[in-house]
């Protein structure tokens, strides 16, 4: 299999389904800022606020990510 036949093989994965692209975008967003809020509101330096504050970290820059992918594929993601 050459580099090609692979790069066709895998060209259907590329495409972004915006339905799929804005609830997984939604969700990361939201669900960062319910961690940030939630680290935000226990006492600090337990366990549950660091947690929450890793939380918040990973989910806010997936967010981040998707966004910047928002400037890549603005023709294929209406919205």
């Amino acid at each position: 299999m050459s580099r090609l036949d692979g790069r066709a093989a895998l060209a259907d994965l590329r495409v972004p389904i915006p339905a799929i692209y804005w609830t997984d975008l939604g969700c990361s967003a939201g669900f960062g800022w319910a961690a940030f809020a939630l680290a935000v509101a226990v006492p600090p330096w337990r366990p549950l606020m660091l947690a929450a504050t890793t939380a918040a970290i990973f989910l806010l820059y997936r967010a981040l990510c998707f966004t910047h992918e928002i400037s890549h594929n603005r023709s294929r993601l209406p919205g």
